[in-house]
């Protein structure tokens, strides 16, 4: 009998939850009214496309001609001479190079007023940056005595480091070598050879092709001359030009 009890009370209990009305659902917050900025047309439609354009095909016979017209045209540009190549950090080109030189001479001697000297180079690149070169030249200083002729010829080796910079080379270096000398005065002549050194710096630059022009500093120094306690050490401001080959 209580099971019996128990199993109706159980029935008549899920029969009451089953009967009870829903809630209504919340309101949502979420605001569906149409946006301003949103197009008033389908969502299919909102990107509009590009307007197409139509482009004629190339004719194959005008594009084989254009290309031979741009390629003759690049061969004559690298086929003409610049004379605003850059000048090559190493390589073998150029191989070596002639410079001739010439400017006043200051000596460095009390009793010699400033004259002139020339020279002549001929160098052999090792590599762009390193350098050899054979000098010779003529300097001839002005003594304070008129009736007094002096000149000398230096002959000197020097190594040369140099730096190029586009269409410009700085370089520098020293030299050792010999200089004979000749003094006339009147009664009185002597001559003979000195031990000399030099040091310079300078820049050549680029003029057309393969010259170049330039200035450099040189500074000779030279033992005593024979029978006197003077020498022949001077300072030199020259104006170059000079070829590379």
């Amino acid at each position: 009998m209580r099971r019996i009890l128990a199993r109706a009370s159980i029935l008549a209990f899920l029969g009451g939850c089953a009967a009870e009305p829903t809630k209504p659902a919340a309101p949502s917050l979420e605001d569906t009214s149409p946006r301003r900025d949103e197009p008033a047309f389908p969502s299919n439609e909102w990107l509009a496309r590009p307007p197409t354009t139509n482009v004629a095909a190339l004719d194959p016979a005008e594009a084989r001609a254009m290309d031979s017209e741009l390629e003759a045209t690049i061969l004559a540009l690298a086929a003409s001479p610049t004379p605003w190549l850059p000048l090559p950090l190493v390589g073998n080109d150029p191989n070596s190079y002639f410079t001739v030189k010439g400017g006043v001479l200051y000596p460095s001697e009390s009793d010699l007023d400033s004259g002139y000297i020339v020279n002549a180079a001929y160098g052999h690149y090792f590599t762009r940056l390193l350098s050899l070169e054979f000098e010779g030249g003529y300097m001839a200083p002005d003594a304070d005595a008129s009736s007094v002729d002096l000149y000398a010829v230096p002959l000197m080796i020097n190594g040369r480091v140099n730096v190029p910079i586009w269409i410009l080379e700085l370089y520098g270096g020293v030299g050792v070598g010999t200089m004979y000398y000749n003094i006339d005065a009147g009664q009185f002549d002597d001559d003979g050879w000195l031990a000399a050194g030099s040091a310079f710096v300078g820049a050549d630059l680029g003029i057309f092709d393969k010259l170049t022009g330039g200035i450099e500093v040189k500074y000779y120094v030279t033992e005593d001359l024979q029978h006197s306690n003077d020498n022949l050490d001077s300072l030199a401001v020259m104006i170059t030009l000079g070829w590379r080959f």
